[in-house]
This record gives C-alpha cells, structure tokens and sequence, in this order.
C-alpha cells in the first residue's frame, strides 16, 4: 500500500477514484522537513520515499515546492526504499554510461514520475 497526497492506494493506478493522481489536493513545501512535520511518521519500518528523487531539484530545475509535495511522497517499508535507491545508484543497460537518477536528469516531470512509480512497483 502507498499513500499518496494522504490517501492511501494499494495500487501505483495514476487514478485514484477516476481522479487523475495529479489533479488530487496536493500541498507543496520548501524544504522535505517541513514536509515530514507536516505528515508525520511514515510508519513503523517505513520511510518517506520522493516519487521524483529530491536530487532532480538540482538537476532537472524542479521546483522545491513540486518535488516537496504530498502528491509526490509515499510512505514504504524501509528494504523497500534501500532497493529503491540502489536502483537509482546502479548503471543500467538503458542509463546511456549513467547513474539512473543523472541519466533522468532532463527528462520531463511525467516521464520522472511514470519512472518513479514503475520502479517502485518493480522492486517491491
């Protein structure tokens, strides 16, 4: 189960009661603790995963208020989140040489959001 924009999907559906994900009430902030402080506690064994990684500030030109924001945060177990990372740390096939987060760099907000929520439900 996931919990997106605070509303908990068992599914990466980008609809969410025929609403289009993107369109659900969503909150942005300047920093990801003010984010956390204001969900809270992921949850025992879980931590707050950025579905488009907080890296892509600097590198894609993101908004802190677009990547710090309740619809791009889900709440994961924590061997969830390390494989996650360890993903976005390896050099893929596809990743043109590149770390998979530098090879993202520059891609769209969707297409880093679609990426994001295929990989999470890969390695779940």
């Amino acid at each position: 189960m996931y919990v997106v924009g605070g509303v908990a999907i068992r599914t990466t559906a980008r609809y969410v009661l025929g609403i289009p994900i993107k369109n659900l009430s969503h909150r942005g902030f300047n920093s990801f603790d003010s984010l956390r402080k204001f969900l809270g506690n992921a949850g025992t064994n879980r931590q707050w995963h950025h579905i488009v990684e907080q890296s892509q500030i600097a590198k894609s030109g993101f908004s802190k208020t677009s990547i710090h924001n309740t619809c791009n945060i889900v709440s994961i177990d924590i061997q969830h989140h390390q494989r996650i990372t360890g993903y976005y740390n390896s050099i893929r096939p596809y990743s043109e040489g590149k770390r998979v987060r530098d090879w993202l760099a520059g891609k769209s907000w969707d297409y880093q959001y679609d990426y994001g929520i295929k990989i999470m439900d890969r390695l779940r």
